[in-house]
């Protein structure tokens, strides 16, 4: 079965996390990101952890999960040090639930993938649990290819695209003109915000 990157938006979804170890404090932060409410299960909670508890941006329960428990989040995330434990608690899952069992890929619904981030850019890699260490050094060789100058072009079509939007123009002549401002040879046009003003000005000329 297809697994699912973490591209998702969980947006008032439950997550309940037993475990709060490295792996938690890894994913946690990006499940926050992504929207959802999130409750802890663990009896310590790692050290990077406790501001965002003290911020009540995470609900930490100080107990330890126990084998025969259920829990009924939307996404049951487990992370123990515990093999038994993992195991008892993912056969435990209700026929709704996502799973995430840290130690165990094959058995996950969703895999955190590598992610490389600019301001506009934002570049996700998974190998869906193969290899996480894998994903991280091709995201390093990946980073070397994107220059601070795809930024500056990202910036260009964010800013010629409201301009685009704003003009009145049709469905038409706006696909036109923005496919053809994302070329490569357009962006790489030293003069390429003259270009796309002088483009702008004839599509509104014509439907006059």
């Amino acid at each position: 079965m297809k697994r699912v990157p973490l591209m998702l938006k969980f947006e008032g979804r439950h997550i309940v996390v037993i475990g709060a170890g490295e792996v938690a404090a890894r994913r946690i932060p990006r499940l926050l990101e992504a929207g959802a409410k999130i409750t802890v299960i663990s009896p310590t909670l790692h050290s990077s952890l406790h501001f965002l508890n003290e911020m009540d941006e995470i609900e930490w329960k100080q107990v330890e999960a126990k084998e025969d428990e259920t829990f009924t989040a939307d996404l049951l995330m487990i992370a123990t040090n515990n093999p038994k434990l993992n195991d008892s608690l993912y056969n435990n899952r209700f026929p709704h639930q996502w799973v995430y069992v840290a130690s165990d890929p094959q058995k996950s619904d969703i895999h955190f993938p590598t992610v490389i981030e600019k301001e506009r850019l934002t570049l996700a890699l998974t190998t869906s649990g193969a290899s996480p260490t894998y994903a991280r050094r091709l995201r390093d060789k990946l980073a070397e290819f994107v220059s601070d100058e795809v930024e500056e072009e990202l910036q260009f079509l964010e800013q010629a695209r409201k301009q685009v939007l704003t003009a009145g123009l049709s469905l038409v002549a706006r696909k036109r003109l923005l496919q053809r401002i994302s070329t490569d040879s357009f962006l790489k046009d030293k003069n390429r915000n003259r270009k796309f003003q002088e483009a702008l000005q004839i599509e509104k000329d014509s439907k006059m």
